[in-house]
């Protein structure tokens, strides 16, 4: 996850450099290359498939960012499973089978985005280990592992010095109440706090199972030397 004030490097940081070609890599890229390496080093006996998504949450509202369909009115609906797993009804899959053609999916998503806004990328790793490796593998497979990866460029800080001097704020934008509520559910979450709420947000619905612990978190946070930056 990366967070910062705006203009500080976070979509540089996670989905590298897409001018003219992906030139530099970011952290996406890199998780990719190691994700289609462990596939390509797994044994016979192991069946992997690799599904990625992409959407943006702007206004609070979900669009799917690979199918080049948004409502910026209406969205796609979240849903829980399980007690603890959140997913987007409706949210379109592709499987991945190269670095190639991840690039050309990320490249498709990233036109489409429409800022400010919070940018998910996604990937879904099914591996089934096959008790009988000659037949398909939905013939001889008898164990499933699902792995999930949330890559999230949250939208930017809009604050500024001069903002704070003044003792005001910018304009308060929905992806700027995210953050905030985010901050706030993450430090009760860290304080315990019994029945936090989750529904206020869709980014931080989303993001429930990460904030409830259920997943591995990092966070990168970026940051600007620009002297209008101090603060």
């Amino acid at each position: 996850m990366t967070y910062g004030e705006s203009r500080t490097g976070k979509t540089f940081t996670m989905f590298g450099n897409d001018f003219g070609g992906f030139t530099q890599y970011g952290v996406a890229h890199q998780a990719v290359q190691q994700i289609l390496a462990h596939k390509n080093s797994m044994k016979n006996e192991e069946d992997c498939h690799v599904y990625m998504s992409m959407m943006q949450i702007k206004n609070n509202v979900v669009n799917d960012l690979i199918s080049g369909k948004t409502n910026e009115h209406i969205g796609l609906d979240l849903r829980e499973s399980d007690g603890s797993k959140v997913h987007v009804q409706g949210l379109s899959q592709i499987s991945i089978e190269s670095l190639h053609q991840f690039e050309s999916v990320l490249a498709f998503g990233l036109v489409s985005v429409e800022k400010p806004a919070h940018v998910i990328v996604s990937f879904q790793i099914d591996t089934r280990i096959l008790s009988n490796p000659d037949k398909p593998s939905k013939e001889g497979g008898n164990q499933m592992r699902q792995s999930t990866l949330h890559l999230v460029d949250l939208a930017g800080e809009g604050w500024n010095f001069e903002d704070y001097q003044k003792f005001s704020v910018v304009e308060e934008t929905s992806e700027t109440k995210d953050l905030i509520y985010l901050r706030n559910i993450m430090h009760s979450a860290a304080q315990k706090q019994p029945n936090i709420s989750f529904s206020e947000s869709k980014l931080c619905h989303f993001l429930k199972p990460v904030i409830s612990g259920s997943m591995l978190t990092q966070i990168i946070c970026t940051a600007s030397s620009s002297v209008a930056s101090l603060q």
